[in-house]
């Protein structure tokens, strides 16, 4: 992933922090027949969660984007793979210049896509499709700090194992191959592509499978599921790029979507919890509700899309 892509990515959550705390801070007085307004998530105030998710997220693209050398570092490189990594390896990566380009693009785009739909539709359109404004702002933050968390864990490692991507034992004898000019050259530990697509993956899984996001259990996992194999799809795709190890792969992918699926429990309530702090205060008219649907289409073909409805 480009720096200027993680710039523009973190730059986007850091906006939606600030959107998304709003509704918190901009509480009005209640009156007495009122239920009090819920400024707090399970204990933590949102202030303090949007406070963290920046903090995790300016210190996550300021590592990311502080200028390295791609000389070898003087502490020592961690060279070659462990256990499996060599004969995934010579097994996955592409065999042309041209392969490895197209799999890096498309991991690139795979990882965005993840990232986008967690955020702007899991996060936040479903929530307000469904008329709860609550849920929206938390997850905003929940995610922003995920998000976060992966990148600023990532940078740090990387900078520290010092290990050389897989091609750059063939940069001695090709000093101008494809990579070989890279200054980020020893950091492939871990795969941050892996671990922001798999951080985006686990929280969408926490939204469906412990908050009922949908509130239909098939379609919950449907989501849950099509998360996991795009961030799959992305970590397989950075070693066909030869840009990682599959010990990369692994590392990142776990310790992404064990941060996406733990930091949502933690911020964000369960439905009934938020449910019975709605309990004292007047119902709306009219809710809404949003499902994917899916069927056969009338020539033949089949047919995807969403269904929105409401009771007024």
């Amino acid at each position: 992933m480009s720096r200027h892509a993680t710039a523009i990515i973190s730059g986007f959550l850091l906006c939606a922090i600030g959107v998304a705390a709003a509704p918190a801070a901009a509480q009005e007085p209640t009156p007495p027949h009122r239920a009090p307004p819920r400024t707090r998530i399970d204990g933590i105030a949102a202030p303090i969660t949007g406070g963290l998710a920046a903090a995790a997220l300016g210190a996550g693209l300021g590592i990311y984007v502080a200028p390295t050398s791609q000389h070898s570092p003087d502490v020592g490189v961690w060279r070659g793979g462990i256990v499996a990594d060599e004969p995934f390896r010579d097994l996955l990566r592409a065999s042309s210049p041209r392969g490895i380009s197209i799999a890096g693009h498309t991991s690139d785009a795979l990882m965005l896509g993840t990232i986008a739909y967690t955020a702007l539709v899991d996060s936040l359109l479903v929530p307000l499709v469904q008329g709860d404004l609550d849920l929206a702002w938390q997850a905003s933050l929940a995610h922003s700090l995920a998000f976060g968390l992966t990148l600023t864990a990532g940078g740090i490692v990387k900078r520290v194992t010092n290990r050389a991507r897989p091609y750059e034992r063939e940069c001695a004898t090709n000093p101008s191959a494809p990579g070989c000019q890279s200054h980020d050259i020893y950091e492939s530990f871990y795969s941050l592509h892996t671990g922001l697509a798999a951080t985006s993956a686990g929280f969408s899984c926490a939204l469906h499978l412990e908050r009922n996001l949908f509130g239909d259990l098939g379609h919950d996992i449907a989501s849950c599921g099509g998360s996991i194999a795009a961030a799959t799809v992305t970590g397989l795709l950075r070693v066909v790029a030869d840009r990682h190890y599959l010990s990369d792969v692994i590392i990142g992918g776990l310790l992404g979507f064990a941060v996406g699926y733990l930091v949502p429990m933690i911020v964000i309530p369960s439905r009934a919890s938020r449910l019975e702090g709605l309990s004292d205060e007047p119902r709306s008219d009219f809710a809404w509700s949003i499902l994917p649907m899916a069927s056969p289409g009338d020539s033949g073909g089949f047919a995807a899309g969403a269904s929105v409805f409401g009771t007024f």
